[in-house]
């Protein structure tokens, strides 16, 4: 999700700046475009990741229920049996 999100950033920033740099309202040479169906794509499984309430978690969506911390067996390391 991560290297999705950061490639997207990286493309729209790119495809700005060649249009601001003569490419036109095109965003430049169409062979440097990506198709707008591959950033539909990305934009679809940044959307998949997103929890219920919202907000994103750090590795996946929230799929746990908040009694699983009972099961946590370290009391070192609290809150890690789901992702928040």
């Amino acid at each position: 999700s991560d290297c999705t999100a950061e490639g997207l950033k990286s493309v729209l920033a790119m495809q700005t700046r060649l249009a601001c740099l003569g490419g036109g309202a095109s965003g430049g040479s169409p062979n440097l475009r990506i198709p707008f169906e591959r950033l539909a794509a990305a934009v679809e499984v940044l959307l998949t990741l997103q929890n219920f309430d919202g907000g994103f978690a750090t590795y996946e969506n929230t799929r746990g229920y908040g009694w699983f911390e009972w099961l946590n067996p370290s009391e070192v390391f609290g809150d890690i049996m789901i992702d928040y």
